[in-house]
């Protein structure tokens, strides 16, 4: 039930409707999940003709928080306390495991450039470091629901959003019931020579 293409959405936050079906799945949602995104705006820097010079604002950069509840179904469904009890000690171990790595690697390299053998444990050791990393950092990546539907951009100033969505179904699905505050946003891309 997965497409691999990618869709944008442009729609207007304060009165979205929602599909109640999974995102991910497509099952009936019986639970809230939560997307968020927090954007940095800065102010853009000003060419002067008076003095020539380039002007920097000096207000600080903006902070935006942005988060919507997306209906999920029960399997897909993984609270905030979830998230953090998963995610506190997979980075620490995936930490961890980043320097037992490092050491390993640099141990069994300095070995045979001093053509001194390098013991079965050494590899053994190498090659289970390095697993356990990549599977304690892939818990740190983002969630099922932040890949079948992420906010990708929000308007400041307004209460338009733009968000990318994994599914076609859930795409029309979705214009379906906002018609009139939605809109498909279409990407202008170059086409290349094939270089």
């Amino acid at each position: 039930m997965q497409d691999s293409e990618e869709f944008l959405v442009r729609l207007e936050s304060a009165d979205i409707k929602f599909p109640k079906v999974c995102p991910i799945c497509g099952e009936p949602a019986t639970k809230k999940g939560i997307i968020l995104t927090s954007l940095r705006i800065r102010s853009n820097p000003r060419f002067s003709p008076r003095s020539g010079y380039i002007q920097w604002p000096r207000q600080p950069p903006t902070h935006v928080r942005k988060g919507l509840d997306i209906p999920i179904c029960e399997q897909h469904f993984l609270s905030d306390a979830a998230k953090k009890r998963i995610r506190g000690p997979s980075g620490v171990c995936g930490g961890l495991l980043v320097l037992l790595l490092l050491f390993v690697i640099t141990n069994v390299v300095f070995r045979l450039m001093d053509r001194m053998p390098v013991s079965f444990y050494w590899y053994l050791l190498l090659v289970l470091s390095l697993g356990l990393s990549v599977i304690t950092l892939l818990q740190l990546g983002p969630s099922e629901l932040d890949t079948a539907i992420s906010i990708k951009r929000v308007e400041i100033g307004s209460s338009w959003i733009v968000l990318k969505l994994r599914n076609q179904w859930y795409l029309d699905e979705l214009l379906r019931l906002n018609p009139e505050t939605t809109r498909r946003v279409t990407i202008m891309r170059k086409k290349s020579d094939g270089l």
